[in-house]
């Protein structure tokens, strides 16, 4: 804990705060790292101070840092999901309507660590998750189908409004990973959806 400590008020804010493009990198790369060890480690709690310090990163003008905090966000709650409040929620929620694809991209991948850990949370991401099946980036939309696709297990009732428009980019997307994440969503909501009769 003390070197999480070290990592987060020294490292991170020093690299945040550089505007220097390859401090930018090398904080996407801690923060890619920290998830990692989050996954990891035995007790996620020990990364709640990094919450706060991600939440703080979000509101940095550089798309680059702000994707890979939102990102990091959605690991850290699927390892503590109890700390995602309202408000936060609310937060990592405006992010869908981001002008850059990047942080839509993040936003989607973010709410489908929260779907798996937090699905209560998670079904106020359904229509704006919706919205970006049909959006211009393929990265876009295939995040946000593998958001259905997580939220499917926990959810399945609620995921079944998305499905015309999954089966849609499962045959017709002209992106494979885009097709094949969308086939997966359509395939864990039907699983989830005939287990319920």
């Amino acid at each position: 804990s003390d070197f999480l400590s070290v990592v987060r008020v020294e490292r991170i804010r020093g690299l945040a705060y550089d505007n220097d493009p390859e401090s930018h990198g090398a904080l996407n790369h801690v923060l890619k790292r920290i998830c990692k060890l989050c996954r990891k480690a035995p007790d996620g709690g020990n990364f709640v101070p990094f919450i706060k310090t991600c939440l703080d990163l979000t509101g940095m003008p550089y798309y680059n840092v702000k994707a890979s905090s939102i990102e990091a966000l959605g690991k850290l709650y699927l390892v503590n999901p109890d700390e995602l409040d309202d408000a936060s929620a609310n937060k990592l929620l405006r992010f869908f309507d981001s002008e850059a694809s990047e942080i839509r991209s993040a936003t989607a991948s973010a709410w489908s660590d929260i779907a798996i850990s937090n699905p209560e949370k998670a079904v106020n991401a359904i229509s704006p998750a919706y919205r970006l099946l049909q959006d211009d980036d393929p990265n876009v939309r295939a995040e946000s189908a593998g958001f259905f696709h997580s939220l499917a297990d926990e959810e399945c009732g609620e995921c079944t409004v998305a499905l015309p428009l999954l089966r849609k980019l499962k045959d017709n997307d002209p992106d494979v990973l885009v097709r094949e994440r969308a086939g997966a969503a359509v395939l864990a909501i039907d699983n989830s959806f005939g287990s319920l009769f």
